[in-house]
């Protein structure tokens, strides 16, 4: 079997879900599936898969669980394709981390190289919670200052990061045509990326891979 380390529990919102690696059956025409009746999310584990692979799998899955939990599964499958898959190699790709409290200068989304400055000063803009210009063709994000000590605030950072990161998807891929995504709210989504990642500590089980 290809080695990969899956967590056995993945915690979405207020739910639990059972991770469940095994063979599937040989007329199986998935690689794997995300129940939401009984909170399982499977994945074929097969010999011949590389395990990035697998491991987009798991992260396509688990984008799923995200639909369903912070998006009353509104998504349709070809978006979550999109956004799995980009996700997965984001993570790869950037030093960004929802753990760690330094801030990128530069984020890698498909082929394309983003800038982000921290701090920017807007003239409006509130004390109590963060803003962000993001400007797709100057290929900059820019995050406004907010606080003098930004450890008491990294999440709400980061949470903005992953609402850009859904941004640049569609400035990348230009998905005008996939009305679920346009009227998906970035905002929550990007909540529920950011709570996934942070308390299953999927960052480091992503980057596990060989």
């Amino acid at each position: 079997m290809a080695k990969v380390q899956l967590p056995k529990k993945l915690k979405v919102g207020g739910l639990i879900y059972d991770v469940i690696l095994e063979k599937f059956s040989n007329d199986s025409k998935l690689d794997g599936f995300h129940s939401n009746p009984d909170l399982k999310i499977k994945i074929n584990n097969l010999d011949m898969f590389d395990p990035h692979y697998l491991m987009e799998v798991f992260v396509h899955e688990t984008v799923h669980a995200i639909d369903n939990v912070y998006n009353s599964c509104d998504l349709e499958e070809n978006t979550i394709i999109l956004i799995a898959k980009a996700l997965y190699w984001f993570i790869l790709n950037n030093k960004f981390s929802v753990n760690d409290s330094k801030i990128p200068t530069k984020l890698l989304v498909g082929t394309v190289v983003y800038k982000i400055e921290y701090p920017c000063d807007f003239r409006n803009y509130s004390i109590e919670s963060p803003s962000f210009t993001f400007l797709p063709s100057e290929l900059i994000l820019k995050i406004s200052r907010y606080s003098q000590d930004i450890k008491y605030h990294i999440d709400k950072i980061n949470i903005l990061i992953l609402e850009a990161f859904l941004l640049m998807l569609n400035s990348e891929y230009n998905l005008k045509d996939h009305k679920d995504f346009e009227e998906l709210n970035k905002r929550t989504f990007a909540h529920g990326i950011h709570q996934v990642l942070k308390d299953n500590n999927l960052e480091k089980v992503i980057r596990s891979v060989k």
